[in-house]
């Protein structure tokens, strides 16, 4: 069985692989499952992978972005280097670090991330599908893109998710294969899986604009730098290593 994220940015990884195969679950979720011993291989938030002091993960092929991601999001009342409290989105595990790692290491501790339920109007992290929707309507909300804040403040991608294979997974090479070839497949298919959305438009800018799917040299550069300011401020605690296959 492979986990996966509900997301509409995760559907060209999956693209071809039956459904009665892939198991569908917010990333906190599946990190938990995946940890569990339930499943083959998993699109993880790299930050369970790597506060699990890392593994095998798939090469070539990410959620990851150069830029504007625009479903990563702080939605608030107010600009994010003033807005205090920014609450933590539950279905996250990435996300959240990503904030906490900027705001250590960008903002002077001038925001604190909480976790647990916001108050009402209270800033938050929002991620997936929920943050594109927000964006069609933001109502005066300040809205920070945290994609787009890591590349202003590094120049570098910021790799969100990544595929990792569990230990029992022979070592052959023919799940990663699969992947990738789905992976290929439905970057082909970006087009006809945008149709099936409310808003092809937009969902097919989304898919090809703000979203990239590979893993090379700079998405790697990027994580290095991550775990290495994660690290360094104390918010990741392992010192992971990666096998890549």
């Amino acid at each position: 069985m492979i986990g996966c994220v509900p997301y509409l940015n995760a559907r060209p990884l999956i693209h071809g692989i039956p459904s009665a195969e892939v198991l569908l679950d917010v990333p906190s979720r599946l990190a938990r499952d995946f940890a569990a011993g339930g499943l083959d291989a998993a699109l993880l938030p790299v930050f369970a992978v790597l506060q699990a002091g890392g593994g095998r993960l798939v090469d070539g092929v990410a959620i990851a972005c150069l830029g504007e991601v625009r479903s990563v999001l702080v939605v608030g009342p107010e600009p994010l280097a003033v807005s205090g409290a920014v609450y933590e989105d539950p279905s996250s595990v990435c996300s959240n670090a990503l904030l906490r790692v900027l705001a250590a290491e960008f903002l002077s501790g001038g925001i604190r991330v909480v976790a647990g339920p916001p108050p009402e109007g209270a800033a938050r992290v929002v991620i997936g599908d929920p943050a594109l929707e927000i964006q069609k309507s933001p109502k005066g909300h300040f809205i920070t893109d945290l994609g787009e804040f890591w590349f202003e403040q590094t120049g570098l991608p910021f790799v969100f998710a990544a595929w990792q294979l569990s230990d029992a997974t022979p070592v052959d090479g023919s799940l990663a294969d699969r992947l990738r070839d789905a992976a290929a497949a439905g970057q082909c298919a970006r087009k006809e899986i945008a149709a099936g959305e409310p808003d092809p438009e937009q969902a097919l800018d989304y898919l090809t604009r703000h979203i990239r799917y590979t893993l090379g040299r700079e998405e790697k550069a990027a994580l290095r730098l991550f775990i290495e300011l994660a690290r360094q401020h104390g918010i990741l605690k392992a010192d992971p290593k990666i096998r890549w296959e």
